[in-house]
């Protein structure tokens, strides 16, 4: 974003950026609360916790540990971002 001047195309990818972090973020807790609160429930996270052989308790931690990893990305990368906001 470095190369790309200040300007509407810039502003752009900022938002489309932001906006792609939100739904990633939705998407994230709405199946790892899922998985936490109903593991009868079939989706994509309960089927790679059962291929990877996961206990019930193993699968929280793996929740758990996909969100703390999520939130550190999203701290990394709405750092990043802030540089390229000019107020």
């Amino acid at each position: 974003m470095r190369k790309i001047p200040v300007g509407k195309t810039r502003y752009f990818l900022v938002v489309f950026i932001l906006l792609q972090l939100g739904y990633i973020l939705i998407h994230l807790f709405y199946n790892a609360v899922i998985l936490i609160l109903n593991p009868g429930i079939e989706n994509d996270w309960i089927a790679l916790s059962l291929n990877m052989g996961f206990s019930e308790t193993e699968r929280f931690v793996f929740a758990f540990g996909i969100i703390f990893l999520f939130v550190f990305y999203m701290n990394m990368s709405t750092k990043r971002i802030r540089k390229y906001i000019k107020y």
